[in-house]
C-alpha cells in the first residue's frame, strides 16, 4: 500500500492507495475559524474508486472497494456506489466517509453519515476524564464541527461545496443547452454533468437527483424557475 503526504495551501493531505486502485484521503484542515472553530481541529476521510467502469464491473467493484474500506478500519461505512460524488476529479470517484473533530483538552469523536446524519463511532476522552455536563457540550460541538465540514468542505475535495454551487452549475447547463435550441430537462443536465466527469454515466440522472435531495433543490423551483 503506497503512502504520499503533500501540502495543499494551508491542508495537510495523506493519500493511501490500495493494491486494487481504490484510494484514500485525509485531509487534515486548519483549526484557523475559516471552516472549523477555533479550539478545534478536523480530519476529514474521502475513500474512492476509479470512475470510468463498466457496468458489467460494478459488483467485482464494489466488492474491491469493500476489500478497502476493511483494510482502512472503515466497514460498512460504505454506500451505494451511484450515489457517491466525484470528489478529486472526472476519473476517481468517491465519498466522504469519515471525520474526526478534536478538542484542545484531548477530546475526540470518529463520525460518519448516514442518511443526512451524523454518526458517531466512537469517542476518546482526556486522560482526566469529564463531568457529564462537558461531554455532553464537547459532544455536541463535534456533531456540529462535522455538520460544518461537510457543508464547507474546500473545494477539490467534492463535487459541489454547497448548495449555491450546485445550483450555480445546473443553471449553466440549462442556460447552454437553452442557447443550442435543445429543452433542458433532467436526463439532458444529468448527461452534461457526467460529460464534465460530474456523474456516473450509467448512473446520472440518480447522481443528478441525490444531489438536489441533498441539498434541498427543486427542479421547477430553483433550476428552471430561475432561469429568463
Amino acid at each position: 500500500m503506497a503512502r504520499r503526504k503533500k501540502p495543499v495551501g494551508t491542508i495537510g493531505v495523506q493519500e493511501y492507495v490500495h493494491p486494487s486502485g481504490a484510494f484514500r484521503r485525509d485531509y487534515t484542515l486548519p483549526a484557523d475559524g475559516t471552516i472549523v472553530p477555533r479550539g478545534w481541529t478536523a480530519t476529514m476521510t474521502i475513500v474512492g474508486v476509479p470512475a470510468e467502469v463498466a457496468e458489467s464491473e460494478r459488483g467485482e467493484l464494489l466488492a474491491t472497494l469493500r476489500e478497502a474500506l476493511d483494510s482502512w478500519g472503515l466497514s460498512g461505512r460504505g454506500g451505494p456506489l451511484c450515489e457517491w460524488e466525484d470528489v478529486v476529479g472526472p476519473r476517481r470517484r468517491g465519498a466522504l466517509l469519515r471525520v474526526v473533530a478534536s478538542s484542545e483538552d484531548g477530546f475526540s469523536a470518529d463520525m460518519g453519515y448516514r442518511g443526512g446524519r451524523v454518526v458517531i463511532y466512537g469517542i476518546s476522552l482526556p486522560s482526566e476524564g469529564m463531568t457529564a455536563d462537558r461531554l455532553d457540550r464537547h459532544i455536541r460541538s463535534a456533531v456540529n464541527v462535522a455538520k460544518l465540514v461537510r457543508r464547507h468542505r474546500p473545494r477539490g475535495t467534492g463535487a459541489f461545496a454547497d448548495r449555491e454551487e450546485l445550483l450555480r452549475t445546473l443553471r449553466e447547463v440549462v442556460q447552454r443547452l437553452q442557447a443550442e435550441g435543445k429543452r433542458p430537462t433532467e436526463e439532458r443536465v444529468a448527461q452534461a454533468l457526467s460529460e464534465r466527469g460530474l456523474t456516473i454515466a450509467t448512473d446520472a440522472r440518480d447522481t443528478l437527483r441525490s444531489w438536489m435531495r441533498r441539498y434541498e433543490v427543486s427542479w421547477e423551483r430553483d433550476v428552471l424557475g430561475s432561469i429568463d
